[in-house]
């Protein structure tokens, strides 16, 4: 908007920071002050100290500026920072169990006379600073990269993984900010089978284990298990000796006898529940032939 005290001025205007200079620190008590509607903290490296038991030094927050800027404003970065994670450059960290608010840096570094490009070769430095969880922050988080790889340079592939990983321990050892169940799933979660497929005493055995009700016996060695009202139910599996078995759902120690038993070679990816297989189940086998298992 263009009015008469602007009229005939020139001003220079910066929507990149790269004249600034801060450390990653200062960067991080200003976006930490975001978190605390205005109210900027100084960063303290020791929280206690203790011999023998007894409390020597116990750190007290310090309050570096009591009112950076209204708490309208500070609404105003955390409603911007929410976004950028859910709609603009750190989208990849959306994805998590609680909100996270954060703001992407990816930036060249000046090459002394040279300027921003010596030759042929750009230095990237790859940041992410934000805060969890967004709606009530409690934890504040700076990931810097210095010269990432040529093929990956954006903050959002390279810092924001380790922001991620980062998080998501900070967050899984905090368990009093867990959302309560609100209702018990406990009884379901026991019924439902992870392996749906394998050895029928095994199941049997594991059914006994959970007090699993109705489980009957079907008269083959090997079993597929589906959800019932009160319990499982076992169905016999028809396997031929000259054709490929299924083993959706199986686990490997129950899959790779029964594969090898009909001279397949197994290849196996991944770790769990055998979720594909190479050949598909009733393939005429032959001895030698190369069955890939990816588990998941």
């Amino acid at each position: 908007t263009k009015s008469k005290y602007w009229s005939g001025l020139s001003l220079p205007l910066m929507s990149i920071g790269y004249e600034e200079k801060m450390t990653p620190m200062q960067i991080l008590t200003f976006y930490n002050a975001i978190a605390n509607d205005g109210v900027m903290i100084k960063p303290s490296f020791v929280k206690e100290i203790r011999h023998d038991g007894k409390v020597l030094f116990d750190a007290v927050p310090v309050v570096l500026n009591s009112r950076v800027c209204s708490k309208e404003t500070a609404m105003k970065g955390r409603r911007m920072l929410e976004g950028v994670v859910k709609f603009g450059t750190a989208t990849n960290l959306k994805t998590a169990p609680y909100q996270i608010a954060a703001k992407t840096g990816t930036a060249q570094i000046a090459q002394g006379n040279t300027g921003y490009k010596s030759g042929e070769k750009i230095v990237y430095q790859a940041s992410l600073c934000g805060y969890f969880p967004a709606s009530e922050p409690l934890y504040s988080c700076i990931v810097v990269v210095y010269e990432p790889s040529k093929s990956a340079y954006y903050a959002n592939d390279v810092a924001g993984p380790v922001f991620r990983e980062i998080a998501d321990k900070v967050y899984s050892m905090s368990t009093s900010i867990h959302k309560e169940l609100k209702e018990d799933t406990s009884a379901v979660a026991m019924l439902r089978p992870l392996i749906t497929s394998g050895f029928t005493n095994d199941l049997k055995a594991i059914a006994s284990k959970l007090d699993v009700k109705g489980v009957r016996n079907v008269g083959t060695s090997y079993s597929n298990v589906t959800m019932r009202n009160n319990g499982w139910s076992l169905h016999p599996m028809v396997i031929r000796s000259n054709e490929v078995p299924d083993v959706h759902g199986m686990a490997l120690k129950d899959a790779i006898p029964l594969l090898e038993s009909r001279s397949l070679v197994v290849k196996v990816s991944g770790r769990g529940i055998i979720r594909r297989q190479s050949i598909p189940a009733g393939r005429q086998c032959q001895k030698g032939m190369i069955i890939k298992i990816e588990l998941s």
